[in-house]
C-alpha cells in the first residue's frame, strides 16, 4: 500500500499534469519539445510473461493535434528498493514501443540519500545503451509559484498552492505599481511550451 506522502504527491501532478513539464524544466533542466497539453494516460505495462508493472504516474506532452511529443513516467521514490532499477528501464521502452515518441523518466523524492541512489545510471548491459532518470530530490524541487496555463481550469489551484499576492510598495500608487509589476512578472515568466 502506498504510503501518503506518495499519494499525495501523486495526486497533485494527477491533477495538474503540467507542472510535470515545469519540474522537468526548472529542476532538471531538460530539454522539453514544444507541446499543447499535458495528458495522463494508462500506467499499466504488460509483457510477454504474464507479469504486469505499474508505473506510478504516466503523462504525455501532446502537441496541437493530440499527438504525443513526449512521454513521462513519473516514479515517486521513498525508500530504496532495488527492483525499481529492473523495471524501470521496462516502463521507459514498453511506452516508447507503444506510442512511438521519445520517453523520460522522472523520479520525485524528499530524501537526498534516495536522490543520490536514484540518480545512478541504468547501464543495460554494454555501455552504449544507459538510463539516466531525472531526479528531483527535496534540493531541486522548484518552488512553484503559479499555476500553469490549463490547470486552473482542470480545478488544479488547491493542489498546488494559491496564486502569490503582489508585495505592495510605499508611496502614492504603492499597491496599484505592485499589481502592475507582478502582472509585468506573470508575462515575462517562460511559458509551458
Amino acid at each position: 500500500m502506498a504510503s501518503l506522502p506518495h499519494s499525495v504527491l501523486l495526486e497533485l501532478l494527477r491533477r495538474a499534469p503540467p507542472v510535470v513539464a515545469t519540474l522537468l524544466r526548472e529542476g532538471c533542466a531538460a530539454p522539453l519539445p514544444r507541446f499543447a497539453a499535458a495528458q495522463v494516460i494508462e500506467g499499466e505495462f504488460v509483457e510477454v510473461e504474464p507479469a504486469e508493472v505499474h508505473a506510478d504516474l504516466v503523462l504525455t506532452l501532446n502537441d496541437g493535434a493530440g499527438v504525443p511529443a513526449l512521454a513521462i513516467v513519473v516514479e515517486v521514490q521513498l525508500r530504496r528498493d532495488p527492483a525499481k532499477r529492473w523495471v524501470w528501464p521496462v516502463y521507459l521502452a514498453s511506452l516508447r514501443r507503444r506510442l512511438q515518441c521519445p520517453v523520460r523518466l522522472l523520479v520525485l523524492t524528499t530524501q537526498p540519500a534516495i536522490a543520490r541512489w536514484c540518480r545512478r545510471p541504468i547501464d543495460m548491459g554494454d555501455g552504449r545503451w544507459v538510463l539516466v532518470p531525472d531526479v528531483l530530490g527535496p534540493d531541486q524541487i522548484p518552488v512553484i509559484t503559479r499555476v500553469p496555463r490549463g490547470a486552473a481550469r482542470a480545478g488544479a489551484r488547491g493542489a498546488v498552492g494559491p496564486r502569490p499576492r503582489p508585495r505592495a510598495t510605499r508611496g502614492r500608487r504603492g499597491p496599484r505599481r505592485a499589481r502592475q509589476r507582478a502582472h509585468a512578472r506573470q508575462r515575462a515568466s517562460p511559458a509551458l511550451h
